[in-house]
């Protein structure tokens, strides 16, 4: 910056810059929690929209043209911003004024101060405000509150606050006809299949299955009715978590474990020869469904390491069923999970149907047919072509997670032994050699400062280190799935085979002959028989041909299951920034802290 090129340099000019940076680049790409919503706006406020790469702060801005906009621009902001804008629902980046006035309220501010902080934000006749606008909003309540250093807003009852985001490129309008898109938001599906039930309507009872027990009605009420929104697949899930109980037997000792449910408010004990047991019976009901694997067997040498490891894939493998639209809600699964009394009992006195999920529903096939993709065929040789490849990705992403975690533990283990190290030797120089030297005191206690402070940075990187592990449990979960529907790809090559065409012919031939012989003297006998074969004939075709639809539909619906599962990876990386984005902040805040008390360490003068 040159005199010639601003001719006023004094300290008040108008063109003085010193304290001025040359660009600012704030990006708050916050996504949205709500991994099917395709929501954007389109950017028509250029005043009101974050900072980006492009957009230089200048003079009149901080001058002239302050707003609620861009007054925070550059703050660093406590963790409770992300916290309140996050759990209001943002669309596109944005917030709608009714979401901001509810967040205001947490505040238990006066109406008068309520209506004031909206007036300053919303700009009149505004349906949203930005991302800026609405830490603008907070830092006012802040102050408020009478926090004035770096106001930070007190928000009662936050953890419980929640808007629920509404697509409005979804329409609430049902569609009359059926399509063959298998993953649609909203239709007038079959009737037999992943039901979401409104509140105000009763659960109808299929006449077909009066005479079977209460429970089995209730299991197949959860699966027949004639509305399915596929988005509703995974809400309100059930959390199931597996801990090890307890080790019993002498000689073949075998391990107790204690199985817990959030929603089913449940505690049972169950053994592996339990789970294995539950997996056998489900790959018989539901052939053509994903069915999680069983983490392996081991005869012997079961060290806490393994039970660790088998621990885990046993959750991976009830959590995964739980979270399947269909299998959840199975009668078996259920009894599964509350059933309190020992199960190898209850397995002995009631045997579960093991027909499989066709013959137990009967489902109504003319339903169905809508509902399989026209290029059904066509998807999954796709699926046959690219899965295996992703699977192997998701395999060296989990080595390469794992290979995090080694290096972080590495790391705050050697974070630990500096510490302990500098406190050894603190009281080595506890006594310096020249007497009365205050400087070497202040010196000594800036070590245990440090060590003190190098042990918190370490408890961050643990932490740190379960995230990642929750990410690498995630990845190991989606590989799973996707590799368990290639196991159900080839259970179908297998299991469903049929004869339609044989019986066709069959039926054509025979119907010729019958025709031919019908009135024909001495031939009753033969017209007779043939009727009795064509009978049974179509009706083994009739049978064929309505399983084989089914088939096919519980193999387009397990397609559709599997697709939506990208919308957990969007999850699991907005989840892993976002805690990042904490153990970074934890990490800097603990390190602003150290560097405050180090200020006033002794420097080179204050040695004699």
């Amino acid at each position: 910056m040159t005199t010639e090129e601003h001719p006023d340099t004094s300290f008040l000019g108008s063109n003085n810059t010193f304290f001025m940076p040359n660009t600012i680049s704030i990006s708050f790409g916050m996504e949205e929690e709500d991994p099917w919503s395709a929501v954007r706006f389109d950017n028509d406020d250029d005043l009101r929209a974050p900072l980006t790469q492009s957009i230089q702060v200048d003079e009149g801005m901080v001058t002239e043209s302050i707003t609620a906009a861009n007054v925070l621009i550059g703050v660093d902001l406590p963790e409770i911003f992300d916290t309140a804008y996050i759990r209001a629902g943002p669309i596109g980046d944005r917030i709608t004024t009714e979401s901001l006035e509810t967040v205001i309220k947490l505040g238990g501010l006066s109406p008068r101060h309520n209506e004031q902080i909206m007036s300053l934000i919303v700009p009149p006749g505004a349906m949203y405000v930005t991302r800026n606008e609405f830490n603008t909003a907070l830092a006012l309540i802040g102050c408020a509150q009478k926090n004035m250093d770096l106001p930070s807003p007190l928000l009662r009852n936050l953890d419980s606050f929640q808007v629920k985001k509404i697509n409005p490129l979804i329409s609430t309008v049902k569609p009359k006809q059926f399509d063959d898109d298998p993953w649609r938001l909203s239709s007038t599906p079959p009737s037999n299949i992943f039901p979401v039930y409104p509140d105000d309507q009763s659960k109808p009872i299929p006449t077909h299955t009066k005479n079977i027990s209460v429970a089995t009605k209730i299991a197949k009420d959860t699966q027949l009715n004639s509305e399915v929104i596929t988005d509703k697949w995974f809400t309100d899930l059930d959390q199931i978590t597996i801990t090890i109980a307890e080790k019993e037997g002498f000689l073949f000792t075998h391990v107790n474990y204690l199985i817990q449910s959030n929603q089913r408010q449940s505690s049972v004990r169950r053994r592996y020869s339990d789970f294995f047991w539950l997996w056998e019976i489900l790959l018989k009901r539901y052939p053509f469904r994903i069915i999680p694997h069983l983490p392996p067997k081991k005869i012997s040498g079961k060290d806490e390491v393994f039970l660790k490891q088998r621990c885990k894939g046993l959750s991976r493998f009830i959590n995964c069923i739980i979270r399947h639209p269909v299998l959840k809600n199975d009668e078996v699964v259920t009894t599964f999970l509350t059933e309190e009394t020992e199960f190898l009992l209850w397995r002995k006195a009631m045997t579960p149907s093991i027909e499989e999920e066709f013959i137990r529903i009967n489902p109504d096939i003319d339903e169905l047919q809508g509902f399989i993709p026209k290029d059904l065929s066509s998807r999954i040789e796709h699926i046959k072509n690219t899965v295996p490849k992703s699977i192997e990705k998701y395999d060296k992403l989990g080595s390469i997670m794992e290979k995090m975690v080694n290096i972080k533990h590495a790391r705050s283990i050697e974070l630990r032994r500096y510490d302990s190290t500098l406190k050894e030797l603190s009281t080595i120089e506890h006594d310096c050699f020249v007497q009365n030297c205050d400087a070497c005191n202040h010196v000594v206690r800036g070590y245990e400062s440090v060590g003190n402070y190098m042990h918190s940075e370490s408890a961050i990187i643990e932490s740190e280190i379960a995230s990642i592990n929750n990410v690498l449990e995630s990845l190991q979960r989606h590989k799973d799935i996707a590799t368990c529907f290639l196991d159900m790809l080839d259970r179908k090559v297998r299991l469903a085979v049929n004869q339609i065409d044989t019986l066709t012919k069959k039926i054509q031939q025979n119907t010729i002959k019958v025709n031919q012989n019908r009135g024909v003297p001495g031939l009753e006998s033969e017209v007779e028989r043939l009727d009795h074969l064509l009978k049974t004939d179509t009706e083994h075709l009739i049978y064929q041909q309505r399983r084989d639809t089914y088939i096919h539909y519980c193999v387009a619906s397990e397609l559709s299951y599997l697709h939506k599962q990208q919308a957990f990876i969007s999850l699991l990386y907005q989840n892993y920034v976002r805690q990042q984005l904490q153990h970074a902040r934890r990490t800097i805040d603990n390190y602003k802290a150290l560097e405050a008390l180090l200020y006033e360490m002794p420097k080179p003068e204050d040695f004699a």
